[in-house]
């Protein structure tokens, strides 16, 4: 049985998927993002939403990253005044939110567009 051949999207995509997720939790928990490493973080959701999505996972994507944003608030909230833990918990939570949003903005688009095109 002959393997497929792995191109680029298949590759990167997940890729850009774990170097967010780390990169998140680095510049949440051990240091102070610069603007530069949030602006990757959003390139990186970017890249997410464009290279990992496909039709059949938009809507499971949509509705699980949507249900994550909207709860992360809340655990903000939550967490936030607990010492130690708030002050870690608060940043990486705000830099999974900043990774999270555009490949869901992108997701979503792209859902709107395949509705409305026929």
């Amino acid at each position: 049985m002959a393997k497929k051949k792995k191109d680029f999207s298949t590759k990167f995509g997940p890729l850009a998927f774990t170097i967010g997720l780390i990169l998140a939790a680095i510049t949440g928990i051990i240091i102070t993002p610069t603007v530069g490493m949030l602006w990757l973080l959003g390139a990186l959701g970017l890249i997410v939403g464009l290279l990992n999505i496909s039709d059949k996972e938009v809507k499971t994507y949509l509705i699980s990253s949507m249900a994550f944003l909207i709860s992360t608030s809340s655990l903000s909230m939550v967490l936030g005044p607990v010492p130690l833990i708030g002050q870690k918990v608060t940043p990486f939570l705000t830099n999974i939110v900043i990774f999270l949003s555009p490949g869901t903005a992108i997701v979503a688009l792209k859902a709107l567009y395949s509705l409305t095109k026929d």
